[in-house]
């Protein structure tokens, strides 16, 4: 919904489901973000279940849904180069910060993107982080992205990640 040309607010009304042998859950959230368009400078704000809400299970247990509050930044500082960051906040205690840089290269009028990527986040309780690399590819009306995430989990293979909008 738009406030002003400029400022954007949105909600999400979110419906959890989980299967996992013969116990089922189920729960709802709610969300709420803003979102304010400075041309050169993009800044939002999101916080996802704003409610305290749980997801309830048939064998009796509950499992609060932590509440995400997350800013972020984007800022156009040249024609080819965007600069972003985030800062997101999980039940208003630990805190985690990502980066990334976008490279548009202008001989190429905009058709392809290179991106790289730093993420902090919560493993178990224990810190870590990631680093990404992402290419895009700008076709017109169809736009697909893919990102590379190596993980340090040596059970689990790297990641990979595809995505298209038209």
């Amino acid at each position: 919904f738009s406030l002003s040309k400029e400022l954007k607010v949105a909600t999400a009304l979110t419906h959890y489901s989980s299967d996992l042998f013969d116990v089922t859950g189920s729960g709802f959230s709610f969300d709420l973000a803003f979102f304010l368009d400075l041309n050169q400078l993009q800044i939002s704000v999101a916080n996802r279940n704003v409610l305290p809400m749980s997801v309830s299970y048939s064998n009796g247990a509950t499992e609060k849904i932590p509440n995400l509050f997350t800013t972020g930044l984007k800022y156009k500082a040249t024609k080819e180069w965007i600069v972003f960051s985030q800062l997101q906040s999980v039940n208003g205690k630990d805190q985690f910060l990502s980066y990334g840089l976008q490279y548009i290269p202008s001989f190429l009028n905009g058709v392809l993107s290179v991106s790289t990527g730093y993420r902090q986040y919560d493993a178990l309780g224990e810190f870590k982080e990631r680093y990404s690399l992402g290419l895009g590819l700008n076709l017109g009306y169809l736009n697909l992205q893919f990102a590379y995430v190596p993980n340090d989990y040596i059970l689990q293979s790297d990641q990979y990640f595809v995505s298209t909008h038209f």
